[in-house]
């Protein structure tokens, strides 16, 4: 099975698979064109051909309302959150801007990683257009930090790692109240960004991250709180993933962050189940967003996800609690696993998501191990999954697609 899917606005048209996509999130409009038919409904089966938009993806399945599977749940459905992000100026012109004291401008010329390592706290970096090859192991940001490309054009600040032969990460941060904008990070072994506990408020927004060998933004086990990735892309080229131990965004013990308005693609490993080049055997490919670890209250919403093998996955067997999946568009052009998974997740809304599979998986939306979930007005291919073990899953409204044939 394959959705067709091609760049509607201004640049250069991107190989229709967008494997090696490069473009700004908000800057595209997304269209998936395919055949489909409508059934779980109270009425007759239709076949049609329509366009569908990102932003008007409800369109898909107008006219044709499915029985609401559990009306009973009172008071005790999990409710909505509010969405910080909902476009993508500049970072100046964002709600996430934040001005700082004192400003510094950097070349690729310059001793780049050792100006940015000492950089004290209330200091914005705007680094000039440029390729930055890094040489280090990781960069060490300081607190009250912003890193940015001074142009705004992410893909004008090139920093470049050595390769999945040596471990490292771009950007190491330690402290709250950090900014990674406006530029692109590839070709490294372990993370683009690696955030350590007590890091909070870390906005990463605008980036342009590919070719990662691990995930390539993870928060590790410790808390973080209030963290942002937003209005960025992320993915693989072909034959960038090395192994199974990837991701693009991996989040531990997080709470209360958002996760809006990215183009994630292509997060699917060689079947290896290698960590790049050891361990190998021990891992499944993905998920494309993973948060879990005891975290809590993660919004995920108007996030555009294709041909990864997982996609969104809360819990996974450690515990998520609270928490909306929304908004979000799942494209697989291959066959692959869930495009949201619950596992041991508590008190999550999922709603209004377009998840289309491309193999013969058996949940578009699956559920296994939790409680209080209420999973409403999804557009799927494949009706959601009760895997055991649940408590309290509440299914209202959802529609099932099925995709019969493409252009």
């Amino acid at each position: 099975m394959h959705y067709a899917i091609r760049q509607e606005s201004g640049g250069q048209e991107k190989d229709p698979s967008f494997k090696a996509a490069r473009d700004k999130h908000h800057s595209l409009q997304l269209v998936a064109v395919f055949e489909y038919k409508l059934s779980f409904c109270r009425c007759s089966e239709v076949a049609v051909v329509k366009t569908v938009l990102l932003l008007v993806l409800a369109v898909l399945l107008s006219g044709c309302v499915s029985e609401p599977e559990v009306q009973s749940a009172g008071s005790t459905w999990p409710t909505g959150y509010e969405k910080l992000i909902t476009d993508c100026p500049a970072i100046d012109q964002s709600v996430l801007n934040r001005p700082r004291a004192a400003q510094i401008v950097v070349s690729a010329s310059q001793d780049w990683q050792q100006i940015l390592e000492a950089a004290t706290e209330n200091t914005e970096i705007l680094l000039q257009d440029g390729v930055y090859q890094l040489t280090q192991r990781t960069i060490y940001l300081q607190p009250n930090i912003t890193v940015r490309g001074a142009s705004g054009n992410r893909e004008a600040v090139q920093i470049v790692g050595s390769g999945y032969l040596s471990r490292g990460q771009g950007f190491m941060l330690s402290g709250e109240r950090t900014t990674i904008a406006d530029l692109t990070i590839s070709n490294i072994r372990d993370h683009a960004v690696l955030i350590l506990p007590g890091a909070d408020e870390a906005y990463l927004y605008n980036l342009d991250l590919s070719d990662i060998g691990t995930q390539h933004i993870k928060a590790s086990s410790g808390g973080n709180r209030n963290g942002v990735v937003a209005c960025s892309s992320i993915g693989y080229s072909d034959q960038g993933a090395v192994g199974d131990y990837n991701g693009a965004v991996d989040l531990h013990e997080a709470h209360n962050w958002h996760i809006a308005r990215n183009f994630i693609y292509n997060i699917r490993g060689d079947g290896s189940g290698c960590d790049v080049d050891i361990q190998c055997g021990r891992y499944t490919s993905g998920p494309a967003i993973l948060v879990w670890n005891g975290s809590t209250d993660v919004s995920i919403y108007d996030n555009t996800i294709v041909d990864s093998f997982r996609n969104i996955a809360l819990g996974l067997g450690r515990g998520h609690v609270g928490g909306w999946v929304a908004d979000n568009l799942i494209l697989q052009n291959n066959s692959g696993d869930a495009g949201i998974e619950l596992q041991t997740a508590r008190d999550v809304l999922v709603e209004r998501n377009t998840v289309l599979l491309g193999g013969n998986y058996r949940g578009a939306i699956e559920y296994r191990q939790s409680s209080n979930i209420l999973i409403r007005q999804n557009s799927v291919s494949v009706r959601p999954w009760d895997r055991g073990n649940n408590r309290s899953i509440y299914l209202f409204g959802n529609r099932v697609v099925e995709a019969t044939s493409v252009e």
